[in-house]
């Protein structure tokens, strides 16, 4: 069993448990947190990775990260290990409220030893979770990117504060799936309170947070992100993520995060 914290994090499941996999039937979903059905991150959302491609895989989407980033982008479409250092840097948030930034992130690192490969995260359930070892679920899923929160810059205002107060050492898990979908996960220990308080922070406005509770508690959560690549001859960013809600009913974009070197 691995002694690496983060990689224990990273996989989103804790216990050394027997978990059951109930192939072919419909598994239900619990409130932004991973049920003992599933195999920790991995497959939280293995049946959901075609309606979430279609989602936000679109020329619309696509304009928003644009206009709010002022580059021509494209989807990254294969995340390979020769692409994964396009991923690491300094992600600088850009969000627009009505008195500036919506999001209480104003920027986060993330480094080489924050990235966890799905290969090690399968190695880690197999041992601490009873995972089988053939297990195929969660065959999307190629990166675990753990955000520790001495690694983020927080906004000023009320939102910020609280979120800064509430998260542990670690902000969010992003599981990256190798058509570039990203999931954005909390620590599996958090209680209901610092659910909530996710939930407000990550809405993009206040008719926002109720549609986005209903949504995750319908679908265990209700952000998604895409990776898209700078194709501005001149930018100097590596890589840009984009936010959005609500993936399943009326998808919005939230923020963009542009990585730097």
């Amino acid at each position: 069993m691995s002694t690496d914290p983060l990689l224990r994090i990273a996989a989103g499941a804790y216990n050394k448990r027997t978990i059951k996999n109930k192939s072919g039937i419909e598994r239900s979903k619990t409130f932004m947190h991973v049920s003992d059905q599933f195999h920790g991150f991995l497959d939280i959302h293995e049946h959901d990775e075609l309606d979430m491609e279609k989602a936000v895989i679109s020329d619309q989407k696509k304009a928003k990260a644009e206009e709010l980033t002022e580059m021509d982008l494209v989807p990254v479409k294969d995340i390979s290990n020769d692409y994964i250092d396009n991923l690491l840097g300094t992600y600088t948030t850009l969000s627009n409220g009505c008195c500036g930034p919506s999001y209480c992130v104003e920027s986060f690192n993330i480094s080489r030893s924050d990235v966890k490969f799905a290969g090690d995260v399968k190695e880690h359930l197999v041992s601490c979770c009873n995972m089988p070892a053939q297990h195929h679920l969660g065959d999307e899923v190629v990166l675990h990117m753990v955000i520790l929160k001495k690694n983020a810059v927080f906004n000023k205002g009320f939102t910020a504060w609280l979120i800064k107060k509430v998260a542990g050492d670690v902000v969010y898990v992003f599981t990256v799936s190798k058509n570039g979908i990203v999931r954005f996960h909390i620590p599996q220990e958090s209680g209901m309170f610092v659910k909530i308080c996710y939930a407000w922070a990550d809405s993009e406005s206040t008719i926002g947070f109720f549609k986005n509770i209903r949504h995750a508690m319908t679908n265990g959560c209700f952000c998604l992100g895409v990776f898209y690549a700078p194709q501005n001859a001149n930018a100097a960013a590596k890589s840009v993520l984009m936010r959005f809600n609500r993936w399943k009913t009326d998808v919005v974009p939230y923020w963009a995060g542009i990585c730097s070197a």
